[in-house]
């Protein structure tokens, strides 16, 4: 099975390739990380093949999405 991802356009929502200063705050925030474990991920993150996503409601990001494809599988996450 292949799946193929693309931003998509909602009347009022946006799903975009992240910004990853904005992701990885916005996650933060969500997760209530505090600044050393925000960064231990951010560099974590930036190690491995992953595609992060920004969900924007009304033009502020409110969410955020990776996938880690790895061959024919691949896992969601932060959804």
């Amino acid at each position: 099975m292949t799946w193929i991802t693309r931003p998509i356009h909602l009347p009022k929502n946006n799903i975009t390739t992240a910004d990853a200063q904005v992701f990885h705050t916005l996650l933060a925030t969500a997760c209530h990380f505090d600044p050393m474990v925000k960064e231990g991920l951010a560099q974590l993150m930036d190690n491995i093949k992953a595609e992060n996503y920004l969900i924007y409601e009304d033009g502020h990001p409110v969410g955020t999405g990776t996938l880690i494809p790895h061959g024919k599988i691949g896992g969601l996450f932060n959804v």
